[in-house]
């Protein structure tokens, strides 16, 4: 093989690499996504199983309005849980193709048209994945305080009912 053709070779074996690699973190993020919702439902069908056992069994309104009362935060417990543990597969995710797309970026500039500068491009994508980041975060955090708060009020007018 000439040396022309090793090096277009190794050019494209260096190109695909990342690609590779990328795909090989989505792969794996979707493996712990999908092995995450299976965990989920089947916990989900367990609980629901044990609140329809505790419901039907016989008891007066109070204790039915406290039985249905004390369901409410151990399920929002278990959402903000299971949110987070989401959130952390999605940061894992975002750690590692930000590893790779800037260990790509930090390569010597290729001969693209328009291609610019490496530097600010890796900037701009940094910056544009930490803004995405704290968005997710904050978002985030302001569903779970909403959740809880609408949870507390429902709790605390349940047991207001005779």
């Amino acid at each position: 093989m000439s040396s022309t053709l090793r090096t277009a070779a190794a050019s494209s074996a260096a190109a695909g690499n990342p690609f590779l690699t990328l795909s090989k973190v989505y792969l794996r993020s979707l493996e712990d996504l999908s092995s995450l919702n299976l965990k989920i439902a089947r916990e989900a069908l367990d609980d629901c199983a044990s609140a329809t056992q505790a419901l039907s069994a016989p008891m007066d309104s109070k204790a039915y309005t406290k039985c249905l009362s004390g369901l409410g935060q151990p399920m929002l417990n278990k959402a903000v849980a299971h949110s987070r543990e989401i959130c952390d597969v999605m940061a894992n995710t975002h750690k590692e193709m930000t590893s790779v797309i800037k260990a790509q970026l930090a390569q010597p500039q290729m001969a693209w048209p328009g291609a610019g500068d490496w530097n600010a491009m890796q900037d701009m994508f940094t910056n544009g994945f930490e803004q995405l980041t704290a968005s997710a975060t904050k978002n985030f955090a302001a569903v779970t305080d909403a959740s809880t708060k609408a949870i507390a009020a429902t709790t605390t007018d349940t047991k207001k009912a005779p």
